[in-house]
């Protein structure tokens, strides 16, 4: 009875150990000087030990736009996601790599893949993907001409 439940009890703690992990995201890759972009470093299954390490890079700035913390469970599996919302200013027109990003996990130094921001000078716009240009019209005819509030038509 004590080695299945030592068993299991290390197989719980070695499924948590191994579901941690670090990502990091921008919610838009271009723009221009004075427009900031918002970049979120997601860190998955545990709780970081101080505030990320980021990189100095000259021709931006980054603030603190505060911090959120998710839970969900599906399924009986639990998952716990903390996440970190930094403000990126640019300060001058370039092609900017923001790596490397760093979160520690007690002893761990945990890195997400690195990012690119473009940046366009002052007054100019980024170009829409392909995936924005493409636009949907929808027509509805109802068969009704009358209905009351709250009515599905």
């Amino acid at each position: 009875m004590n080695r299945t439940f030592a068993f299991s009890l290390m197989m719980l703690l070695a499924a948590n150990a191994l579901g941690q992990k670090v990502s990091a995201s921008l919610d838009r890759s271009a723009t221009s000087i004075g427009e900031s972009v918002t970049l979120s470093i997601n860190c998955t299954n545990f709780s970081p030990s101080s505030q990320p390490m980021l990189p100095s890079i000259a021709g931006l700035r980054f603030s603190s736009a505060g911090t959120s913390r998710q839970f969900q469970l599906n399924n009986g599996r639990r998952t716990s996601t903390y996440t970190y919302n930094i403000l990126v200013m640019p300060l001058k027109a370039g092609n900017y790599s923001i790596s490397p990003i760093q979160v520690r996990h007690k002893t761990r130094l945990l890195k997400p893949k690195p990012l690119t921001l473009l940046v366009l000078p002052a007054g100019e716009k980024p170009k829409p993907s392909n995936s924005q240009l493409q636009s949907a019209y929808v027509r509805l005819l109802p068969t009704k001409t009358t209905a009351y509030v709250g009515e599905v038509i």
